[in-house]
């Protein structure tokens, strides 16, 4: 049975994300994992030393360790090291019922601003808020402002 699931990736030892590259390897390990075991991503945010995702799915195991390994494989071999990258187990809790889900998704899409780097949770780039609340801000790229 799909659960809904916070899920929380951390390094307190080192920086995961150094670079637009590693984001862009991250969010593309999330959702290639998403993708082979069948679970849905409803929003994430990537910061430097930690990452957060709200997913539907029937294995957070299988889920975590798609995610994690081709990422780690990618990381390790770009900056020269090896072993483990980040925390040995992954933070996850269950959101149970809309309001549990809404405010869940809240804090995963305010990390930004949770941790003083915008003052909205729009100004952060590295989060789906802006593609998610896309029309809303009047970010939908139509056919009339098109060049």
């Amino acid at each position: 049975m799909r659960k809904t699931l916070h899920y929380c990736l951390a390094s307190h030892d080192e920086v995961m994300f150094r670079s637009t590259e590693d984001l862009n390897w991250a969010f593309n390990c999330l959702a290639i994992a998403a993708y082979e075991t069948e679970s849905r991503i409803l929003g994430e945010s990537f910061m430097s030393d930690h990452m957060h995702t709200g997913i539907q799915t029937d294995s957070l195991s299988e889920f975590s360790h798609k995610y994690r390994y081709p990422y780690t494989r990618f990381f390790n071999n770009k900056y020269h090291r090896s072993g483990r990258l980040g925390e040995r187990n992954a933070f996850h809790l269950e959101m149970i019922g809309l309001k549990h889900i809404s405010a869940g998704m809240s804090y995963i899409f305010r990390q930004g601003l949770h941790h003083g780097l915008t003052t909205t949770p729009f100004g952060y780039e590295h989060t789906s808020i802006n593609k998610i609340f896309a029309k809303e801000l009047g970010k939908i790229e139509t056919q009339e402002n098109l060049p």
